[in-house]
């Protein structure tokens, strides 16, 4: 029985080497992904900021230009 077991143990050995770096290697990948999509998430996240800023800064032009200038004028005078 021991020669059987001596026997196969490179090759147990070999295959649990393998399973240990294929695990490895498929944690590594997930950590990946998990930042990936994080950053996607922030990058969506700062994209949504600077269109609120952008639709602000036109809303804030359009209100200066419609009543601003008059107004302005008005208060100097």
């Amino acid at each position: 029985m021991e020669s059987v077991y001596n026997s196969l143990a490179p090759f147990s050995a070999s295959y649990h080497e393998i399973l240990v770096e294929s695990r490895l290697r498929m944690k590594k990948e997930e950590e990946e992904e998990e930042e990936e999509e994080e950053e996607e998430k922030e990058e969506e996240e700062e994209e949504e900021k600077e269109e609120e800023v952008k639709e602000r800064r036109r809303k804030g032009r359009s209100m200066y230009n419609s009543v601003g200038p008059r107004v302005k004028y008005a208060e100097w005078v």
